[in-house]
């Protein structure tokens, strides 16, 4: 009895194996299938369906699409497997499905055995269940990097499915893959409507160019709004700052910039643009007095000169005014444009002062509203200039770090999650500042990202801790792997190869650890090249942050990685949460089928130590193993004589 029992199992095992390689092949065929043009959207859509139906042996596999303000799922497509036929335009609204909708939206997985009776599709019975005869439902959510958008329906017909976590794992995939190629039609059409609006402004330009000679002899006005320009406003700016100063009194100047004006051109095209120009200038023109000037000075950008009255100023009424006017969004073919500005003021008093002084001033001002979150006014003080000329004076640092070689790696070991035995580092940057010190990255990366330079720390770091290493293993010290962050910038370099085959030479591994995922779905030619020079060359790719960022599973079949990293944030509530543990636990599953090594990131806890690794998770890192060091520190804590129990033997 034991033995057919035993038999049994094993021919289960067996079973799901076999299911899961299909799965895959599956899975595989379909994404070269999406990646190939070979199909429009809807003939991939039933592709999908098809090969949905046939792999998990159900009846009807279904497409809905979600409505952009989700209160509707219409049918882009539905496979029955009785008659091989496609249908689509069913219409399902959350007013009549309220517990569905609520569940699609806010679950990524619905896996109800017996629909009729399941809280979040029993109102499916009567009108949609009993008609076709569906006992079992599988849905899993469509979502791209706008959020949800629709739904992908397994349902089984005349008896109950009890769904399997490899089933619900591939329907899940299948739901991720659809929403990829809904994203590249999305941008397909913005590319398209590019090439034409390129079109349209390169034949504009054309007859601007034309006209040009007799547009400068009458060259004051913003043809568009009808607004004095910016060579306008230069002319008497100075006058009116000095016949102010001369009756002292009070000017302020505002300087006014559109928010996200680009995205508007792109999304509703530069008619759109130029409608809310307009709005915004005949805003300016009712709010004009005597003594007072507003010009625009630029794409989207508008100046005022104020005349301050003796007892208020009279700018932070016409801010105000300002906002209320654009409140209430455009209507542009149909679709809403809502109209976002931030403002920089600058007041000038009795003491002498120059109009390009001023300008700056509000300008100064302007870039402080912007980076407070933007639609606001924000008066500018000597602080703020202050500020711009620390941040100016910060690039100049960094980028005079690069030159000497100021950044430096730190290294945070990795241990075996069984043995607890040292089987990696990962080299993190830091950079010591001449006269600061030692500086974290969330000191310097933005600013760095802003200058463009990443890639060359990122280069630096790699460079310095190959070295280290070599030095390490003349000193005995053996490290198997070493992984270094990349961003995608640097991923994307047409030299990382050659880069790479310049290193120091070392007995020890080396990982590449992706630290901008979203590269995992949108990978570009040059990156796909880059990977594939990188593996014949012996590099290891690893994935980090998965679980809380862009990753997927379709982009782990896309990257392959070596290994990849559970964010901190779900290792740190791995213990109470037993949600997170269960996710963790499926990850690590996923993983596991495709043949992925998982590392537990933020270990603090040895609770975390031991749940981590009973579920499968093969390597251990965080502060509770150890923090990260400099390479004198490592060398001294790691090396055989001090740390034995992690060291790795001769």
């Amino acid at each position: 009895m034991r033995a057919d029992q035993k038999s049994n199992e094993t021919q289960i095992a067996v079973n799901v194996i076999e299911r899961v390689r299909n799965f895959n092949l599956a899975l595989d065929d379909l994404m070269r299938l999406h990646t190939s043009d070979e199909l429009d959207l809807d003939a991939f859509i039933q592709r999908v369906t098809a090969e949905t139906s046939r792999q998990l042996g159900v009846s009807r596999v279904s497409v809905w699409a979600l409505s952009d303000d989700h209160t509707e799922i219409t049918c882009a497509d539905l496979y029955t497997a009785i008659d091989a036929q496609h249908a689509q335009g069913i219409v399902l609204s959350a007013n009549d499905f309220p517990a569905y909708f609520d569940a699609m939206l806010r679950d990524r997985v619905i896996d109800a055995q017996d629909a009729a009776t399941d809280a979040r599709t029993c109102e499916f019975k009567d009108s949609y269940l009993a008609p076709h005869g569906i006992i079992s439902m599988l849905d899993a959510q469509i979502r791209s990097a706008a959020g949800p958008r629709g739904v992908v329906c397994a349902e089984s017909v005349g008896e109950p499915r009890d769904w399997t976590p490899d089933e619900i794992a591939f329907v899940v995939s299948i739901a991720e893959l659809v929403g990829f190629a809904k994203d590249r039609r999305d941008r397909k059409a913005v590319h398209e409507m590019l090439e034409d609006t390129n079109a349209r402004l390169h034949r504009r330009n054309e007859e601007l160019n034309r006209a040009k000679q007799e547009i400068e002899a009458v060259a004051l006005e913003d043809a568009l709004t009808g607004l004095p320009n910016r060579r306008h406003m230069e002319k008497v700016t100075q006058s009116l700052i000095d016949d102010a100063q001369g009756a002292k009194s009070w000017l302020s100047v505002l300087h006014i910039d559109l928010d996200h004006f680009k995205e508007i051109n792109d999304r509703l095209g530069h008619a759109a643009g130029d409608q809310v120009l307009k709005h915004l200038a005949n805003g300016l023109k009712t709010l004009v007095g005597g003594g007072d000037f507003a010009a625009r000075i630029g794409g989207d950008e508008f100046v005022m000169v104020i005349q301050e009255s003796d007892d208020a100023f009279r700018w932070q009424s016409i801010v105000e005014q300002i906002f209320d006017h654009l409140k209430t969004p455009l209507s542009f073919n149909k679709r809403e444009c809502k109209i976002d500005v931030s403002i920089g003021v600058a007041l000038i008093a009795d003491k002498p002062a120059c109009a390009s002084q001023i300008l700056s001033n509000a300008d100064i001002a302007l870039y402080r509203a912007k980076n407070m979150g933007r639609n606001r006014a924000e008066l500018y003080c000597s602080e703020m200039r202050r500020e711009t000329e620390a941040e100016r004076q910060l690039h100049e640092e960094i980028l005079r770090s690069i030159e000497d070689g100021d950044f430096v790696p730190y290294f945070q070991p990795q241990f075996d999650a069984s043995t607890l035995k040292l089987v990696g580092v990962e080299a993190l940057a830091r950079w010591q500042h001449p006269t600061r010190g030692l500086l974290l990255p969330d000191s310097f990366i933005g600013a760095a990202e802003e200058l463009g330079c990443v890639d060359q720390i990122d280069e630096q770091i790699l460079h310095r801790s190959v070295e280290i290493i070599s030095a390490w293993e003349q000193d005995g010290l053996e490290i198997p792997r070493l992984a270094v962050n990349v961003s995608g910038r640097r991923l994307a370099s047409p030299g990382l190869a050659e880069c790479v085959k310049r290193l120091t030479p070392t007995r020890c591994d080396l990982a590449f650890e992706l630290v901008e995922t979203i590269f995992l779905d949108q990978t570009s030619k040059h990156v796909r090249k880059n990977l594939r020079d990188l593996r014949r060359l012996g590099v290891q790719i690893e994935v980090d942050d998965f679980g809380t960022g862009h990753a997927s599973i379709a982009g782990l079949m896309n990257i392959r990685p070596k290994r990849l990293k559970i964010d901190r944030q779900l290792i740190g509530n791995v213990e109470k949460n037993k949600n997170i543990a269960k996710l963790v636990s499926a990850i690590v599953d996923i993983a596991t089928t495709l043949n992925v090594e998982v590392v537990a990131e933020g270990i603090e806890t040895p609770g975390q130590i031991e749940k981590l690794s009973g579920v499968g998770c093969q390597v251990l890192q965080g502060f509770g193993l150890g923090r990260p060091m400099s390479h004198e520190a490592f060398q001294a804590n790691f090396s055989r004589s001090l740390f034995a129990p992690v060291n790795l033997a001769a």
